[in-house]
């Protein structure tokens, strides 16, 4: 999505274009543009607070009651109010990117679920030139916003360099909400230390707090020193706001995380590092963005004949100099812009992609003082020169009777994506709610990713799976649908995790030896991936077996454990033959409590069980084991009272 409030702009490589940018400037005068990406943008600033109101409202409630649910919630928020964001900004740009003249809607760049405006001066319906107005009413330099340039300052700046084209300043409200968050999280952590107590070495909720309360002083009271109002900057560089949509979710998941270990009653040693440990890599690195977008920023302007400068660094610190004391500009590997002195010593650093920086680039052009490479960024660019690809082309060969059916296609291979994240997620949920018995959501389990996967081998002609986007042309571009192998490896998660931390843990555990199941998914996995790689075109074929094979790993092994269970035969119970038993350590996390029993067959197994069920079954309480075999050779068993059903 285009920023509200930036025009878009090329950030120079080495060597460093010095051209102006004038479909930037072309964007500026285009009033339907400016009110589309105003209207898209509008909603940015409130989802935030609702996703911050939200956060807080889940975790005060988790801290209060320790379930579970509100943790969840806590966690789904994000998702839920980014969908609500998505839709309420396609719903803008529907409504406002369309032609005044003729009414009909002007293009847009469709990325899965994103959109984006294609820019254009003209409507390509009626060709009506959307920009006519605009300049018709632009008025000279010394006429905008009541503000005049100087008599020295012509000549000296280029004519592009006006008050217009000046970023917008950054918003104090992201510093300000996150700071009193993080306020209000260092109190709940407190409550939470005086509510649940520390025991032993323990101390650490305290610590957490002053942590939180660190962060969050450091937000509301960091702040950018204003320039006097007599000065009027012909030049302002300044952080993108893309910035803090980063910085934002980092901060939220740092304290989300110290909120939640705050809040355990009676937290462990591997809790107080994992909760240390993220916090301490996310909240600081959300904090360093948003003080960064909102403190930094380059100045120019002229006094009394004089070029002058001014820096505010992260902490919000301003340097002021003059521009003859910039004796050298260097250009860094990582595309940053220092201004040197005499000395060696940095005045300022600026990235060569931050809003403004065409108009500093055009100053130190004016000045001759183009930015040298450092010998690093020499040597990178020579590399990627090397190594650069070349962009890939389309050709008629390559067409197939699916190229004709592309957006059908895509909307089957969206139903399937949408279907195989529902498939993880639901059918669990509604078994732990007791809706569904355990087969049914086995069931369900198994066969929610295959449609995805027909799609895949049917339709792989067509099927784009990269990691990321390589250099290829429009043409190539309109004749593939993109997957979206990110989103899809983030819906592995559940499967793998529920298969093999819940139900083949703790329900229906697999017979020793367990060897037939990992056989079995090894050659699954490499017969559908050899029939995958026959059925890809070779144009396609080297990355997209390479990521659908991971796919087909990962769901392979989940596939395997419930394909055996729904070819099992009826359910077997017998009596509980305890053989033998070992009680879990409460000093080691990783040890479990275990039963060995006597199978149907005779044969022992040992299965781990949770501590009620070991304190039952050691008890005389009276259990049934619970035994399915599957015609492939795989052996389920498990544990459970004789009113429960399997």
């Amino acid at each position: 999505m285009p920023d509200s409030k930036e025009p878009r702009r090329n950030s120079p490589a080495h060597p460093v274009d010095t051209s102006s940018n004038p479909e930037s400037e072309a964007c500026n005068s285009n009033s339907v543009y400016q009110t589309a990406k105003w209207a898209a943008a509008r909603w940015c600033r409130w989802i935030p607070l609702a996703l911050l109101v939200a956060l807080v409202f889940c975790l005060a409630m988790f801290s209060q009651t320790a379930e579970f649910r509100w943790l969840l919630g806590a966690l789904t928020c994000p998702l839920v109010l980014i969908v609500l964001l998505v839709i309420l900004q396609w719903s803008a740009l529907r409504r406002h990117w369309v032609c005044p003249q003729c009414g009909h809607p002007l293009p847009l760049l469709r990325d899965a679920l994103l959109v984006q405006m294609k820019y254009t001066a003209c409507c390509p319906h009626c060709g009506y030139n959307l920009e006519s107005a605009a300049l018709a009413g632009q008025t000279q330099p010394e006429e905008v916003a009541g503000t005049s340039l100087s008599p020295a300052s012509e000549g000296t700046f280029p004519p592009e360099l006006t008050v217009m084209s000046l970023p917008v300043p950054a918003s104090p409200w992201p510093t300000r909400i996150c700071g009193t968050a993080g306020l209000v999280a260092a109190v709940l952590i407190l409550f939470a230390s005086w509510k649940t107590g520390s025991s032993g070495p323990f101390f650490w909720k305290p610590i957490a707090a002053v942590v939180c309360l660190l962060m969050a002083l450091m937000l509301l009271f960091c702040r950018p020193s204003r320039l006097p109002e007599s000065i009027h900057p012909t030049v302002m560089v300044r952080e993108c706001r893309w910035v803090v949509w980063f910085a934002i979710p980092m901060w939220l998941i740092g304290i989300i995380t110290v909120l939640a270990g705050a809040a355990a009653p009676q937290p462990d040693g591997n809790t107080v590092a994992l909760v240390l440990l993220v916090g301490v890599l996310f909240s600081p690195l959300g904090v360093w963005c948003l003080l960064d977008h909102h403190n930094r920023a380059l100045y120019l302007w002229e006094e009394n004949s004089a070029t002058r400068l001014a820096y505010s660094d992260f902490f919000g610190r301003l340097r002021c100099f003059d521009a003859g004391q910039i004796v050298s500009v260097r250009l860094t590997v990582n595309k940053s812009v220092h201004l040197l002195d005499a000395n060696g010593n940095k005045l300022a650093a600026v990235e060569t992609m931050m809003p403004g920086f065409n108009n500093l680039q055009n100053w130190l052009k004016e000045r001759g003082q183009m930015p040298v490479p450092t010998p690093a960024m020499k040597k990178a660019t020579a590399t990627r020169n090397r190594s650069a690809p070349e962009p890939l082309c389309w050709k008629e060969e390559y067409r197939t009777r699916w190229h004709n059916h592309l957006n059908e296609i895509r909307f089957g291979m969206w139903v399937t994506v949408v279907l195989l994240g529902l498939g993880g997620i639901l059918p669990a949920a509604l078994y732990l709610k007791g809706v569904l018995s355990f087969m049914p959501m086995i069931w369900l389990i198994t066969l929610a990713p295959i449609p995805f996967f027909v799609i895949c081998f049917r339709f792989s002609p067509v099927l784009l799976f990269e990691e990321r986007a390589k250099p290829a042309t429009d043409e190539w571009r309109a004749m593939h649908i993109k997957a979206p192998f990110v989103l899809l490896l983030w819906f592995t998660l559940p499967y793998i995790g529920q298969v093999y931390f819940l139900w083949s843990r703790w329900i229906m555990q697999v017979a020793e030896p367990g060897l037939a199941w990992g056989i079995q998914s090894v050659l699954l996995a490499a017969l559908l991936i050899a029939l995958f790689a026959r059925l890809t075109p070779r144009r396609l074929r080297q990355e997209s077996v390479m990521l659908v094979g991971l796919l087909l790993i990962f769901f392979s092994t989940t596939f395997v454990y419930g394909a055996n269970l729904m070819l099992s035969g009826p359910v077997v119970h017998s009596p509980l033959v305890i053989l033998g038993s070992h009680a879990a350590d409460p000093t080691d996390d990783e040890d479990l409590s275990t039963l060995t029993v006597q199978l149907a067959d005779g044969s022992e197994t040992t299965l781990n069980v949770l501590d009620n069920t070991y304190k039952a079954a050691l008890s005389g309480e009276e259990l049934v084991l619970c035994q399915r075999k599957s015609p492939l050779g795989i052996v389920f068993v498990g544990i459970h009272r004789p009113d429960t059903h399997r």
